[in-house]
């Protein structure tokens, strides 16, 4: 009976295993990973996607003067 106990969890484990590690092949990729582009006033940076919500700004990118904001990035 033990042995029959045993087997199954190491097949439970091996399945665990497998569909876990499954799960881990690919691997994202970012372009413009930096987030850079020319300084704009509510310009989505190029190779980005704007997700927000309707009727929101789109992503200003520094410093464009816009806001006083001047400030070079470091």
């Amino acid at each position: 009976m033990e042995k029959a106990k045993l087997r199954l969890l190491a097949t439970l484990c091996l399945l665990f295993a497998g569909v876990v590690l499954y799960g881990q092949q690919g691997m994202i990729v970012l372009r413009n990973a930096s987030f850079e582009d020319q300084p704009n006033h509510s310009q989505t940076p190029r190779e980005w996607i704007d997700c927000g919500f309707p009727g929101e700004s789109e992503p200003d990118i520094q410093p464009s003067g816009e806001f006083g904001v001047d400030y070079v990035a470091l």
